[in-house]
C-alpha cells in the first residue's frame, strides 16, 4: 500500500517514503548495533556492513526528496508504519532490546 500510495505521489512522494523508511529502518539497526555490543561482535558487524548501504539510500532519498506540510505528514505516517512493522516482525523483540538498553545506561 506504501508503494501504490507514494507511487501516485510521483518521484518526491517515492523519495518521501524511502526516506521514511530508510531512517526507521538505520534507528532500528543503531539499536540492534548497540544490543550486540560486547555479545556478538560478528552478527553486529554484520549489520554496521548492511547499515553502510542502506545509508546511501537515505542520503540519496534526503538529496532528493522536497518536503511540504502534505510530505511531512506522509513522513511521519510511512515512519510509524514502518516502526510498527518491524515490532510486528521482530514480535516484540524490538521493544525488549530497547529496554534492556535503556537499563544497561
Amino acid at each position: 500500500m506504501l508503494g501504490l500510495g507514494t507511487a501516485l505521489m510521483g518521484r518526491n512522494g517515492i523519495m518521501v517514503c524511502t526516506e521514511a523508511v530508510e531512517d526507521a529502518v538505520h534507528h532500528h539497526m543503531n539499536d540492534q548495533i548497540a544490543f550486540l555490543e560486547g555479545k556478538d561482535e560478528d552478527l553486529k558487524q554484520l549489520i554496521e556492513d548492511i547499515k553502510v548501504e542502506e545509508l546511501e539510500h537515505l542520503h540519496y532519498a534526503q538529496a532528493c526528496a522536497r518536503h511540504n506540510t502534505l510530505t511531512r505528514k506522509g513522513y511521519s505516517l510511512i515512519y510509524a508504519v514502518t516502526d510498527l512493522l518491524i515490532w510486528l516482525s521482530t514480535q516484540g523483540d524490538s521493544t525488549r532490546m530497547k529496554r534492556q538498553l535503556r537499563a544497561s545506561q
